[in-house]
Formats: C-alpha cells, sequence, structure tokens
C-alpha cells in the first residue's frame, strides 16, 4: 500500500474510532455530572459527530470545495474543544472527591473556560508573528538575511487567506531570501498549479524543499504548483546564494523509517564544499550533529509545529529534543520552527504562527 493511501488510513480509520471512542465516554462523564443520559443518546451523538468529522474529510481528499472546507474548520476545531472538556470534567470530578460543586458552578466553567481557550486559541493561529535572531556564521563574505518558514500545511483548512497574509508579512521586511523547510501542503486536498500562486506576489525570492506532507498529494503536483507560483523547488541540489551554499535535502520514505535519518548520506554531493559557509535545508529536526560535522552552518527544520497546542507542547519534547527555537553548538546552529500553518485543528495555544527572520553576519 503506498504511503499517502496508509495514512488516510491511520487519519480516517484508528484515529476516528478513537475519537468516537472518547466522545461516547466524554458524553456520558459530562452527562453524569447533571440527571445521566441514556445508552441510546449517548452513542447516538458519539456516532453523529464522528459522521460529521468523517464525510467532509473523505470528500476532500477527492475534490475540495468551499462547504466540505469549513465543516472541516469547524469539526477540526471541535476535535480540541472536546479534549479540553476532557480535561476540564476531570478536573471537576478530582476536584468533588473533597468539594461538592453545585450544577450551576459546572455549568458556567462549561460555557466559558473551554470556548474562551478555543476562541483565543484560533485567533492565535492566524495572527502571524515575525521573530529576528542574529547569528555569526564563520568566513561569510557578506550579510544575508533569510526569512525561515515551515509547515504552511497548504489544503483544506488553510489556504489562500493564509497565503495571502505570508506574502504581505515577508513583503514589509527586507529580507534576502524566504526559505520553505517542508509541508508546503497538508495533504487533506488535492494540489494544482493554482494552490500558491499568492506566492507569486512576493518581492522576496523564495527557495523550497519538501517535507514529509509534501508527498501525500503527489510529490509531482506539489512540485509543478510551486514553480507555478514562481518557487524555487530545491531537492538533492545545491543553489549559490549571496555566498552562501545553500542545500535542499527532502524528506524521503522509501530512504528511512526513522525520521529521515539514513537520509543524512544524500549530503555527499560531489561540489560541496565543507569550507564554504553553508546552509542545509531538512524538514525533519535530527542529524544535526551529523550534519555539523559535514560542515553544515546553518540547519533549518520544522515537522514539530513546537507541538502546536497545549498539552503536544509538553509531550513533543519526549520525540523531538530540538522541538521549537534556535539552538547553537560551537558556532554550528540549528533552527527549528513552530511553522505558520497548523496539523488539524486550526488552532494554536503555547506556540505562535511564527516567520524566523536570521540575520547572518560573519
Amino acid at each position: 500500500m503506498d504511503f499517502v493511501k496508509r495514512r488516510h488510513l491511520m487519519v480516517g480509520i484508528f484515529p476516528n474510532l478513537m475519537y468516537t471512542i472518547f466522545l461516547y465516554f466524554l458524553i456520558g462523564a459530562i452527562a453524569n455530572l447533571y440527571d445521566g443520559i441514556s445508552f441510546i443518546y449517548q452513542i447516538s451523538i458519539s456516532l453523529i459527530i464522528c459522521a460529521l468529522t468523517i464525510i467532509p474529510v473523505a470528500i476532500e481528499i477527492r475534490k475540495s470545495n468551499f462547504i466540505t472546507r469549513s465543516i472541516m474548520e469547524i469539526t477540526e476545531s471541535v476535535k480540541y474543544m472536546f479534549l479540553l472538556y476532557g480535561g476540564l470534567t476531570l478536573a471537576i470530578y478530582i476536584i468533588q472527591i473533597a468539594i461538592k460543586i453545585p450544577a450551576e458552578i459546572i455549568t458556567l466553567l462549561f460555557l466559558t473556560v473551554v470556548p474562551i481557550v478555543a476562541i483565543y486559541a484560533y485567533i492565535n493561529a492566524h495572527r502571524i508573528k515575525i521573530k529576528p535572531y542574529n547569528l555569526k556564521i564563520a568566513n561569510l563574505s557578506e550579510e544575508v538575511e533569510i526569512i525561515h518558514i515551515s509547515d504552511l500545511h497548504i489544503g483544506s483548512i488553510r489556504n489562500e487567506r493564509l497565503l495571502k497574509n505570508i506574502v504581505a508579512k515577508v513583503n514589509s521586511t527586507e529580507a534576502d531570501l524566504v526559505i520553505i523547510s517542508g509541508d508546503l501542503a497538508d495533504g487533506s486536498c488535492p494540489i494544482d498549479d493554482t494552490s500558491f500562486l499568492p506566492f507569486k506576489d512576493s518581492k522576496v525570492p523564495i527557495i523550497f524543499t519538501p517535507g514529509n506532507h509534501d508527498l501525500y498529494p503527489g510529490i509531482e503536483n506539489v512540485v509543478s504548483a510551486a514553480k507555478a507560483a514562481n518557487i524555487m523547488v530545491l531537492s538533492n541540489e545545491i543553489f549559490y546564494f549571496k555566498g552562501l551554499q545553500i542545500i535542499g535535502l527532502p524528506f524521503s520514505f522509501e530512504e528511512s523509517t526513522n525520521y529521515g535519518k539514513t537520509s543524512v548520506n544524500n549530503i555527499n554531493f560531489d561540489n560541496f564544499d565543507p569550507n564554504q559557509p553553508t546552509v542545509l535545508i531538512y524538514h525533519i529536526p535530527v542529524n544535526w550533529d551529523i550534519f555539523s560535522k559535514l560542515g553544515v552552518d546553518l540547519q533549518l527544520s520544522g515537522h514539530t509545529h513546537g507541538g502546536q497546542i497545549f498539552p503536544m507542547t509538553w509531550l513533543i519534547k519526549l520525540v523531538f529534543p530540538f522541538s521549537k527555537g534556535i539552538y547553537e553548538n560551537n558556532g554550528k546552529y540549528l533552527s527549528v520552527t513552530a511553522g505558520i500553518g497548523t496539523l488539524s485543528p486550526p488552532m494554536r495555544w503555547g506556540t505562535d504562527a511564527e516567520m524566523i527572520l536570521l540575520k547572518l553576519t560573519s
């Protein structure tokens, strides 16, 4: 089975089965704080919510349209709200071991706490922040300003509006170059040559190296759409810019089942000079120590979203120690951005939608 079908199987069947079970117990737990609920109502509500989640996803995979995109944005937002309701309900049950909470107070908590957090998280996810850093690179011939962005996840939920917002932010800077370190596309809907066209209005040249999500809608479709938007696709190639060697190392499922670790072998280009200032674009924040020893001065990665939303902002560090921020070791740097777009719920709590503005000086 190819990776696209496998992914849709994973995100379609197993997670939604777990989601339905979670909803079933959550509805029962909330109802038991009041007068309870019958089994028929409990299971029916769970299945209806799950169906409303699955059906638009199944349609979007084949052909995107405004109605299913809108439904997906709502249902994915509601998913996270239900997770928050689960945490709040658990907290109420724990507190009630010692103190009885009146039903009126419980209702007030349900109607205020979760909606307020959800509204904040939604607004925060759509507000792009520019974060500047100064990095000193050995042997650099001239100062260079690079905007590092990643994980736009253009698809069913994040699309033209996000791209226009990004271009406006880019054009407001004096950057020399924009580098997208993977996941330009999401894989939630088909990608064609019109998908990234707002990028044609960028006054700053753009380089893109594919990540894992770019393979889901077909890498040839994503590459074609990128080129139609005047984006340079750098894949297993070197691009020379203002004294920098910029290497694009794309994510490849075929080469590794362990977050791209064996892809390090692809960096051995015949014309790669380890003594020259070098920037490596690689989607996943791994192998930094290996790349640094090979002569890479700055690695640009994403993938983690910084966890995107609480509590994943804590848990992500268990998988990726370098989960968000600028890291330095002996004059070598790793930039891991939390990204601009979102995966699943269009929300951010504990992270920002960010552009990393890197000012490289000698």
